[in-house]
């Protein structure tokens, strides 16, 4: 009894479908299916297998190849989820940061902290965060208010319209 190329059992010439390419080369049924996804060619002797027995395995192979691509199709639906994820959380911060700095500058401080504690509590922004970039916001704003300033007491000693 011969055995499979491809997977090396014995091949019962009495039960189990087979082939055999040009050179004799047995190969069982479903592990030549398996390996037409990948070659043409007997995996033993490299000769091309006949193109009317390629062809008794073209719906099996078409059949893969969709299979192949839902799953593609589906990770790659998976990751698109994941980045808007990552998106919508990051513009939900980048709002909730606007409003603070909007109460911040209205100086309504107790207001901006209690969306602080309320941001917290939902867990929906990383606090530690958020406070690093309203801090720096709110000290470069507090820069630019100042430097201003510097500005128009400078510029007021020149007699300037409007100063």
């Amino acid at each position: 009894m011969p055995s499979c190329i491809v997977c090396h059992l014995t091949i019962n010439e009495s039960t189990d479908t087979h082939y055999e390419c040009n050179n004799g080369h047995s190969v069982h049924r479903y592990c030549l299916a398996e390996w037409l996804m990948h070659s043409h060619n007997c995996p033993l002797c490299n000769d091309l297998y006949p193109e009317n027995l390629i062809a008794q395995f073209k719906d099996y192979k078409e059949k893969k190849e969709q299979e192949k691509q839902a799953v593609l199709d589906k990770q790659l639906q998976k990751e698109s989820m994941k980045k808007m994820e990552e998106v919508t959380s990051k513009i939900v911060f980048l709002k909730l940061i606007e409003s603070i700095e909007n109460l911040i500058q209205e100086e309504n401080y107790n207001e901006a902290i209690n969306q602080l504690l309320d941001s917290y509590n939902e867990s929906a922004v990383d606090i530690p965060d958020l406070i690093s970039h309203v801090a720096s916001n709110a000290e470069i704003s507090k820069a630019k208010a100042e430097m201003a300033k510097k500005m128009k007491e400078s510029l007021s000693g020149l007699n300037l319209p409007g100063f």
